[in-house]
């Protein structure tokens, strides 16, 4: 409450009238002393006009006696001062929290700059690491074959081709065996050794079990062989295209004077030597190879012997990969800090930066059905209490009111929330916030007073005016 000047008149004067305490002149004022309560002056022209002014709380107005006015001021006074020492108590209260305030104001901003000055040459260096580092990846990914797990991927349909190939020239080729058998029993020839055991096959059917026993192609065969749409599609050099070309010259089964056994026999032949050249092809692929330790163990990490140089290459791959991820991620780190220290250093925090530390804390009030919250400097929405949701009613756009009526360090009194959610046929949502002296930061009103503008009342320590120190009590006396 706003100090009243002690010094009065030791008698009631009527400023403007020749005659004290008559209402002679209009224009007069009349002094009504009001012991243990507050002096007022009233016009003159309502002394001894029959009415008890409460002005005068101690009836001196109608000091004629026309109407008896009972003296009310030791009551009124007892009142005001009670009222007055509450209020007094909760000044001093809410200005102790705002000191805190504004310690924490001071504090951050001594270290804001520094913080600044540090993140920002934090970033440079930051920035610099990451083109070295982004630098070294982009070498270590040039010298080094892409990761085995990726080519196993993408020859994936090569790999089960080429074993349903081998499984489906393996079966033809017993049949091929037998039919030679045939072939040798219908011509007479003696029964020799087993054709697996001839001189010309034994090194395919070497690489054809260390292929069954390396890739598992012994596995129960389900389905029908892959057929490949060209017929050569196995062969790896042109040397087994021209021979399967020239065995496949089934001249012996053209003519009508040819015998059956010599039809049978030679194309058992072309057969035999199409599948050499099948196996061999097959069985020799050096993808195998690379992707032996992930047959194994079904993807897992490779093995030892001559995979150690490519592990090691990936191993590389990946350290530099990890290295650039890191800067990264602590370069958007430092950024993110030093913007919003920017941010926070450029804004208008009121009197002794006092707002800072109640920066984007929220608030709400229930009003029904709708929640209304407002984050301090920063924005409002009216939401709903049953899903807590609902439109923006603006983001803080300055302080004052709307109108721009205040000046000084009244504006910062009032705060200004604009461009809201468009209302339905009306303007954007928008708030103002007025404030007042409080011991909490606590809403205690919502109004519309028209279509989509909102106004709130609210309480904080932060706009409490006076010095920390205890007020003086009220004198009793006066």
């Amino acid at each position: 409450m706003a100090s009243i000047p002690r010094t009065f008149p030791a008698t009631p004067r009527n400023y403007g009238s020749d005659e004290p305490g008559t209402s002679a002149c209009n224009n007069g004022l009349f002094f009504c002393l009001n012991k243990h309560h507050v002096p007022q002056y009233i016009p003159a022209s309502k002394v001894n006009d029959g009415i008890c002014d409460p002005e005068c709380c101690d009836g001196s107005d109608e000091y004629l006696g026309s109407v008896k006015c009972p003296n009310k001021c030791k009551e009124l006074g007892d009142e005001t001062r009670q009222l007055e020492e509450k209020l007094l108590k909760i000044r001093k209260t809410a200005l102790k929290i705002k000191k805190t305030y504004v310690d924490h104001a001071k504090s951050a901003a001594s270290s804001r700059k520094s913080q600044i000055d540090n993140l920002a040459s934090e970033s440079v260096s930051l920035e610099s690491q990451l083109e070295s580092a982004t630098h070294q990846l982009s070498i270590a990914e040039s010298q080094t074959p892409p990761p085995i797990h990726d080519r196993l991927a993408k020859c994936a349909d090569r790999v089960n081709s080429l074993k349903s190939r081998a499984k489906y020239l393996r079966d033809k080729f017993t049949q091929y065996e037998s039919a030679l058998e045939i072939v040798r029993i219908l011509n007479g020839v003696p029964p020799s050794a087993p054709l697996r055991d001839e001189p010309t096959m034994v090194g395919v059917f070497e690489k054809v079990q260390l292929f069954v026993d390396t890739y598992g192609i012994a596995d129960p065969y389900m389905g029908e062989p892959i057929e490949s749409e060209d017929d050569e599609f196995y062969l790896d050099n042109e040397s087994d295209k021209l021979s399967v070309a020239d065995d496949g010259n089934l001249e012996a089964c053209e003519s009508s004077d040819s015998k059956l056994t010599e039809c049978l026999s030679r194309t058992a032949q072309v057969s035999l030597n199409s599948f050499k050249s099948g196996v061999s092809n097959i069985v020799g692929w050096p993808g195998y190879k690379k992707i032996l330790p992930f047959l194994k163990s079904g993807g897992g990490e490779t093995g030892s012997g001559s995979d150690e140089g490519s592990a090691g290459d990936l191993v590389s791959v990946e350290r530099a990969r990890a290295k650039v991820s890191a800067i990264e991620s602590r370069k958007r780190e430092v950024d993110d800090k030093l913007k919003d220290l920017r941010t926070r250093d450029g804004m208008d925090f009121g009197p002794n930066g006092v707002w800072e530390m109640l920066y984007q804390k929220c608030f709400n009030y229930v009003i029904g059905e709708y929640k209304y919250e407002v984050c301090m400097l920063d924005k409002a929405a009216q939401k709903s209490v049953d899903n807590d949701y609902g439109p923006s009613l603006g983001t803080f756009s300055k302080w004052g009111d709307r109108d721009n009526t205040l000046e000084g360090p009244e504006k910062y009194k009032t705060m200004v929330y604009e461009f809201g959610e468009q209302c339905w046929n009306g303007p954007q949502r928008s708030l103002q916030v007025s404030l007042e002296c409080g011991t909490e930061n606590q809403i205690f009103s919502v109004s519309e007073p028209s279509k989509c503008v909102y106004n709130m009342k609210m309480k904080s320590p932060a706009v409490c005016d006076g010095d920390i120190e205890e007020p003086q009590k009220v004198q009793d006396e006066l």
